[in-house]
């Protein structure tokens, strides 16, 4: 059965070295978040995030992982929105071959010059890509074997769109956050900056979605499908085929998106 590992660091007193404890726990006796009966909590993202295999994750995504699961947690709807986006798009973009990050990218940069046309005009790139995640999503859910085959559309861009104004969007975003948003999305704005630097395309294009989606322009469309996509994580976690909740919340982005 496999364990999980848990190490227990205990410090005997203020001038002493940690004692060290190990404890396995079986791995189906570990219990994930529970369900608070709100539509958004940690518990419909950690079901998604549930479809990956952790060993396939470094530090880093699995750290993001947690951060989105606290984002889910937090009570403040804006926030809960981008927890799902975000949700998915982490999952969608660490399994098989990815493509490239050139959606995000452009919508990226676009967001740092300061051209709301722009903004405007990139944002259905970023709901294109959204869109396919949540058809990676759909698949995983039903098919965990699929990760392997789920393919990623190409923009074409210059550097697989691995590169563009990192720090000038994340300026931005940390700048204009709220109270509830500004402590978590720091430490996202860490985790993804390690990503970003990586030599691995996937942790690219995870850092590319996370900074594309921490926009305020993205976070507005997420926040007006936040039951759509919220219903389609539940059905999810429920066990069930999620087609149909993914058709009616990729229906509700392409309207978001027409509308932004």
């Amino acid at each position: 059965m496999l364990p999980l590992v848990l190490v227990l660091l205990v410090a005997q007193s203020a001038l002493s070295a940690p004692s060290v404890s190990v404890n396995q726990v079986a791995y189906n006796q570990a219990e994930g978040p529970r369900d608070n009966g709100n539509l958004i909590n940690s518990y419909v993202t950690d079901a998604v995030f549930g479809l990956l295999d952790g060993a396939e994750q470094n530090i880093y995504m699995l750290t993001n992982q947690q951060i989105v699961n606290d984002m889910a947690n937090s009570g403040d709807p804006t926030t809960q929105a981008l927890a799902l986006g975000q949700a998915i798009n982490l999952v969608g973009e660490a399994v098989g071959s990815t493509g490239d990050a050139c959606a995000y990218a452009n919508l990226a940069n676009a967001y740092a010059s300061g051209n709301a046309a722009a903004v405007s005009q990139a944002l259905s790139g970023y709901v294109n890509r959204l869109n396919a995640n949540i058809n990676a999503v759909a698949r995983l859910a039903v098919d965990p074997t699929a990760a392997g085959s789920i393919v990623g559309s190409s923009g074409g861009c210059a550097g697989g769109g691995r590169s563009y104004q990192f720090e000038q969007v994340w300026d931005s975003v940390l700048a204009n956050a709220n109270a509830y948003t500004i402590g978590l999305l720091n430490e996202q704005y860490c985790m993804a900056r390690r990503l970003y630097a990586s030599y691995n395309p996937q942790n690219n294009n995870v850092a590319a979605a996370l900074s594309a989606s921490a926009i305020p322009e993205v976070r507005q469309i997420l926040s007006s499908v936040a039951a759509p996509l919220a219903n389609l994580m539940r059905v999810v976690a429920s066990g069930g085929n999620p087609a149909q909740a993914a058709a009616s919340a990729q229906q509700a982005l392409a309207q978001a998106a027409a509308r932004a």
